[in-house]
């Protein structure tokens, strides 16, 4: 135990060295307070929740496996919000991580972003851990508009676009479920088994096959498409559906659902 020093003149009494000695509670306490020191660095599992309410990740607890882990990586996300390495940082957490688009800055909502999942889902119960995650990360000044994944048809504009693909009439595909949700453009994978008599055997798998029909129309057409592959940032496969981007960009001679660059991809 430490010793207790009084700072006291030389001819004190005895009285006066009693209560210094009875005041200075310094050895008792002096453990304590070496032990505190870089205690938030290696801290013991009792006080680890009430770091986590303390540094403010108690929203983000669920989606870790664990609550060290939660300080260890939401201290690094909470320096990341604002961002869209945020984002997808948070969204790599469920592994529902996708490409970022942000509307262009002349466009009259130039604060609304969206996320482009690259494979198609089975359910909707992602939805509001995403929602939740994405708000969490955003910048205040941004909102989380829409969500696709799989199903992705664009808005006709007027002096934007050629008539020369399928396309909604000043409005995109999805629809909102509640105002806490961005608009959900999902195309959902439902893969049950179908049983059907044939002969008496069992049919436990579909296929759903595309046919194209071939229209006569009795006059020569021709139409020219423009692509900006060379300005983007990554290597673009048109053929790979599941991860070429999906914004139409804003030139008049090119086709519905070819893309334009992306602003973030994810990792």
């Amino acid at each position: 135990m430490k010793e207790r020093f009084a700072l006291l003149p030389s001819n004190m009494t005895f009285l006066e060295k009693s209560f210094s000695d009875a005041l200075d509670r310094s050895p008792e306490i002096s453990p304590g307070i070496v032990e505190l020191r870089g205690l938030k660095f290696h801290p013991i599992d009792r006080v680890i929740p009430y770091l986590v309410a303390e540094y403010g990740l108690s929203e983000i607890a669920e989606y870790l496996p664990d609550l060290r882990t939660v300080i260890s990586d939401g201290i690094k996300w909470q320096r990341l919000i604002g961002t869209p390495a945020a984002i997808h940082k948070a969204l790599g957490w469920i592994n529902h991580d996708g490409d970022i688009e942000e509307f262009p800055a002349k466009a009259s909502k130039w604060w609304w972003f969206q996320i482009h999942l690259p494979f198609e889902v089975r359910n909707t119960d992602f939805v509001t851990p995403i929602t939740h995650l994405v708000k969490a990360s955003k910048p205040l000044r941004s909102e989380f508009a829409r969500l696709t994944a799989g199903y992705d048809v664009r808005a006709f504009r007027l002096n934007k676009h050629r008539l020369n693909g399928d396309a909604g009439l000043n409005n995109w595909s999805g629809i909102k479920r509640s105002n806490a949700e961005p608009v959900l453009s999902l195309r959902v994978n439902r893969r049950q088994p179908v049983f059907a008599l044939l002969d008496g055997g069992v049919v436990k798998r579909t296929q759903h096959i595309s046919m194209i029909r071939p229209v006569v129309l009795g006059m020569p057409m021709r139409q020219q498409g423009a692509i900006l592959l060379s300005g983007s940032a990554r290597h673009i496969d048109l053929n790979n559906q599941a991860t070429t981007p999906f914004r139409n960009a804003p030139f008049n001679n090119q086709p519905f659902g070819k893309p334009s660059l992306i602003v973030q991809r994810g990792q």
